[in-house]
C-alpha cells in the first residue's frame, strides 16, 4: 500500500474512505495503512447505513494516523464524548499533532502489535460530589466505570461497586489498575451511571481526556453531561499514578 500510494497518488491528494472500508484496511494490513497516512491525508466518514445519525468508534482510526475522522455531531453519545476528550489539549479547536511514530515515513508501528513495553496506570476512585440525574429528581444509586480506549491491547474497563441512595457525596475508595502500551494514543473515560435493576443503567455524567493529559496525584475530575455540557457542581475525587511495569510478562 505505501509503495502503490507513492507511485499513483500526489502529495496533495487525499483519500475519503467510508467506515466499513477503513475497518477492512485496518484488519487487513494496519501497518500499510499507518504508512500511507504518513504521506497522505485520509478522511473517514460514517457508513451510508447510519441513517439514524448514529456514530462509530473513532479511536481505531486515530490509532492508524487518519487525520480527519468525521462524526455525526448531532448525536450525543460515547463516540462524541471521546471526540471531545481527544481534542481537550487544544481547547477543542483546530488540530493536534500526531505522535512521532505516526508521522515518520519509515515507521514500523502497528496498533495490533503486543510487544510494546507497557506503563502501569493506577487510579483510585475516592468519592463523588453532587452527582445529579439530568432527567429526574430521583436519588441516584451511582457507580463509576473507567474505560481505557486506544490500541486493541490497551482497551479495558473496570467499575466500582454501587452506592445505594447517595448521589450527594458517595464514597468508593476503589482501586483499579490498567496497563497502557501506547500512552500517546490512549483516552481515559470516566462515566457515572445510575444503577437500575429493572432497566438499563443511565449515564448521568462523564469526562474523557487523553491519558497523557491526566496529571498524577489527587485530582478533582469536573464532570460533563452526556452532551458535553459542564455540570458546575458535579465532580469525582481521584488519586492516580503512572509507573513502569517491572515484569511485562504478568
Amino acid at each position: 500500500m505505501p509503495t502503490l500510494s507513492l507511485l499513483l497518488v500526489k502529495c496533495y491528494h487525499g483519500s475519503s474512505i467510508a467506515e466499513p472500508k477503513a475497518e477492512y484496511l485496518i484488519k487487513d494490513d494496519a501497518l500499510s495503512f499507518v504508512q500511507h497516512n504518513t504521506n497522505f491525508t485520509t478522511r473517514i466518514y460514517p457508513a451510508s447505513l447510519r441513517q439514524d445519525s448514529s456514530n462509530y468508534n473513532p479511536v481505531p482510526f486515530w490509532t492508524v494516523g487518519c487525520q480527519i475522522v468525521a462524526l455525526n455531531f448531532q448525536t450525543s453519545a460515547e463516540e462524541m464524548q471521546l471526540n471531545a476528550g481527544k481534542f481537550i489539549d487544544n481547547g477543542n479547536c483546530g488540530y493536534t499533532l500526531k505522535p512521532i511514530f505516526l508521522r515518520q515515513r519509515d515507521t514500523d508501528f502497528d496498533p495490533r502489535m503486543e510487544e510494546l513495553v507497557p506503563l502501569l496506570f493506577r487510579v483510585k476512585i475516592i468519592s463523588g460530589q453532587s452527582l445529579i440525574h439530568d432527567s429526574s429528581r430521583d436519588i441516584l444509586d451511582p457507580y463509576i466505570r473507567v474505560h481505557i480506549h486506544g490500541i486493541p491491547i490497551d482497551c479495558d474497563q473496570k467499575k466500582t461497586d454501587v452506592i445505594q441512595d447517595n448521589g450527594f457525596n458517595p464514597e468508593w475508595n476503589a482501586d483499579m489498575e490498567f496497563r497502557i502500551h501506547a500512552p500517546e494514543l490512549a483516552i481515559v473515560h470516566f462515566i457515572v451511571r445510575d444503577f437500575d435493576a429493572g432497566s438499563s443503567n443511565d449515564t448521568v455524567a462523564q469526562y474523557a481526556l487523553p491519558f497523557n493529559s491526566l496529571q498524577e496525584g489527587y485530582r478533582h475530575i469536573h464532570l460533563k453531561d452526556k452532551t458535553g455540557k459542564p455540570l458546575p457542581y458535579s465532580s469525582l475525587f481521584i488519586y492516580s499514578e503512572v509507573t513502569e511495569v517491572e515484569d511485562t510478562k504478568m
